[in-house]
């Protein structure tokens, strides 16, 4: 395994290896299991290649939801591309440890969005 930048590890494949489920905060034992059992390799170039899209995606309105405390700074990353933001309580994963949370507030983005539409 050989370290290409802070905190991120390849393996000669060129992959991430999956981090343990506790990393994104599931420690409850029948959804870390259920976690652990689904979690795959993260291809390195995803980290390291910049994405090459059309000017057509910036035209599509988006929404980031982003966990707190922060892992990863998703509301910068959501705000540089002009998209709402949402801060949610929980763990990256908060669709297993909080689901009804993060269910109102997807609905409350559609339903801002279709407002928007309407108008």
């Amino acid at each position: 395994m050989t370290t290409v930048g802070i905190g991120v590890h390849a393996t000669s494949g060129g992959e991430t290896p999956a981090p343990p489920p506790a990393a994104f905060g599931i420690v409850g034992t029948d959804d870390a299991a259920w976690l652990a059992a689904r979690m795959l390799p993260q291809p390195l170039r995803t980290f390291t290649e910049p994405t090459r899209l059309s000017g057509a995606v910036d035209r599509i309105p988006g929404t980031a939801v982003f966990c707190e405390p922060r892992t990863y700074p998703f509301d910068r990353f959501g705000e540089a591309v002009g998209y709402r933001t949402y801060g949610l309580d929980g763990p990256h994963d908060v669709m297993l440890t909080d689901p009804e949370p993060l269910t109102r507030t997807l609905l409350e983005a559609c339903s801002l969005r279709s407002t928007k539409r309407e108008a």
